[in-house]
């Protein structure tokens, strides 16, 4: 995966943490709420992953 790729996932996966976020708010039960915000938190790690791994490949060049 190339760089731009990479940085592309990542706003894919923001957006869709984001996304998740906003739904959980909306929820009307909190077992709705809870696994949304799960998910939301579970793509912020892949996020921070992917997104160390661009510092990383950035700093080196």
């Amino acid at each position: 995966m190339n760089r731009l790729e990479m940085e592309q996932q990542l706003t894919q996966l923001r957006d869709r943490a984001k996304r998740l976020r906003e739904s959980a708010h909306r929820a009307d039960r909190a077992i709705g709420y809870d696994q949304d915000m799960q998910a939301a938190r579970r793509l912020d790690r892949e996020a921070d992953e992917l997104e160390a791994i661009i510092y990383e490949k950035r700093a080196q060049q």
